[in-house]
């Protein structure tokens, strides 16, 4: 089982690591450069964005995938996350397998063409 864990060092300084080793934001970047200063968490930018997106690339070994659910993970994990964290690979795929099976978001009936 894949942990990946976060910590706040200071309120510009954060420290991601994926078992142990540090999770590079550059795989990530080059898929989608939310953010060059790296990861965030706790709210829902792109610092978030990117964290998200890297923790999914890395999880998955698959751009398709992450690209695909990132946007929801992070609205659903890491927007959420405290100053330090810890995320396993069952809670990855708990919250994927949420989103996946949630329903489509409603539109409104405005937005309904008769």
């Amino acid at each position: 089982m894949k942990t990946y864990k976060g910590i706040r060092v200071s309120p510009f300084k954060v420290q991601v690591t994926a078992d142990g080793q540090p999770l590079d934001p550059k795989p990530s970047q080059q898929i989608w450069n939310h953010s060059p200063d790296g990861f965030n968490w706790g709210y829902g930018g792109s610092g978030p964005s990117q964290l998200a997106l890297a923790i999914l690339l890395d999880y998955f070994n698959d751009p398709i995938l992450a690209r695909k659910y990132y946007q929801d993970f992070k609205w659903e994990i890491v927007s959420k996350l405290p100053d330090t964290w810890e995320i396993t690979s069952a809670q990855i795929e708990h919250a994927i397998y949420h989103v996946a099976l949630s329903p489509p978001h409603l539109t409104t009936s405005t937005e309904i063409k008769k």
